[in-house]
């Protein structure tokens, strides 16, 4: 097996080098500070899309977001975890809304605990992150059913088209 070598590479090393240096570059002309600006807190507009843009209130908005599940991950921690999206530059979070365990039983609804779901955004909010928020029904094919509780009407309604 060869190992990789800079002194035996030198067309390499100049690339990684210079690929350093133009990164370090874009990074340092964006002004991070300004991605959410201060006067967006009190929007009249919604998020807009403008041609190849995004638009909140008269401003170009630049989407850097990442997911976290609140569902799975302890009350406790969801405030580490979004200081921590802030922290690597993020200004949105994505998240989607399980069904199946905010109504385990028909007409039965749990948004106590890990499933406070306003709790969750609320908290994103106080620290600055935009939400996007993904409620089903149906929300991935990693959880049983999707996310549709059991027994639902919902459920027995899709099967039935399904099935026909």
């Amino acid at each position: 097996m060869t190992t990789w070598s800079l002194r035996r590479r030198p067309g390499r090393t100049l690339g990684l080098l210079l690929l350093v240096v133009l990164g370090f570059l874009v990074l340092r002309r964006l002004d991070w500070s300004t991605l959410v600006p201060l006067w967006l807190r009190h929007r009249q507009l919604g998020l807009q899309a403008k041609g190849w843009n995004f638009m909140l209130e008269d401003s170009t908005f630049w989407i850097f977001g990442g997911s976290i599940h609140y569902f799975r991950v302890p009350r406790e921690y969801w405030r580490d975890r979004l200081l921590k999206m802030k922290a690597c530059g993020l200004n949105t979070l994505t998240t989607y809304v399980p069904w199946n365990l905010h109504e385990p039983e028909r007409g039965k609804f749990d948004f106590s605990g890990n499933l406070d779901l306003e709790a969750f955004v609320l908290m994103a909010a106080e620290i600055g992150l935009w939400v996007i928020l993904r409620p089903g029904p149906y929300i991935c094919s990693e959880l049983d059913l999707g996310g549709l509780p059991r027994k639902s009407s919902t459920q027995r309604g899709l099967l039935s088209v399904m099935l026909q």
